[in-house]
């Protein structure tokens, strides 16, 4: 996705001052930066980058320079050349431990609802590792013996008469 798509919000970081800010595509050559964070004051060509939040890009990557929209609002004049790409680079980014501590991930015992009285916290259960016996790998092989097609009902023995 394009950084100037409608669509598209990236986490950016302001070099100078580690303020952070969406950069908001808008359909327009200069995407807006928007939710601005930071202590000091946003400076004309100031560099941004991407801050490497949600995981998505790393930290780093040079997006652009703030510059002062027609609007009065700060906007990115993006690195990027409007030149036809012939060069591409993907980014193989697999570090989302800054995402969520591991407490995170345990799942949390809610009290019922269909009463107001409290509800003891539950003990926690200590997990044990479960022995598995081992499975030998057996290559499938045909059976040459074995027929194929519809399975048919056995044959009824004819009755016998006196």
């Amino acid at each position: 996705m394009l950084l100037t798509d409608v669509e598209s919000r990236t986490p950016v970081l302001v070099a100078r001052t580690n303020g952070r800010a969406i950069l908001t595509g808008d359909g327009g050559g200069n995407p807006k930066l928007d939710y601005l964070r930071t202590h000091d004051p946003l400076k004309e060509g100031d560099r941004i980058l991407t801050s490497g939040d949600g995981g998505v890009l790393p930290r780093g990557l040079p997006v652009g320079v703030a510059v002062k929209g027609l609007d009065g609002g700060w906007r990115v004049a993006l690195d990027a050349d409007a030149a036809p790409i012939d060069f591409v680079q993907i980014l193989l980014f697999k570090d989302f431990t800054q995402l969520l501590q591991p407490k995170a991930l345990e799942p949390s015992v809610l009290p019922p609802t269909a009463t107001g009285a409290p509800v003891a916290a539950p003990t926690p259960v200590a997990q044990t590792p479960v022995a598995q016996a081992p499975v030998a790998q057996v290559p499938f092989a045909k059976n040459p013996a074995a027929k194929t097609g519809p399975v048919k009902a056995p044959a009824k023995p004819a009755a016998a008469s006196h």
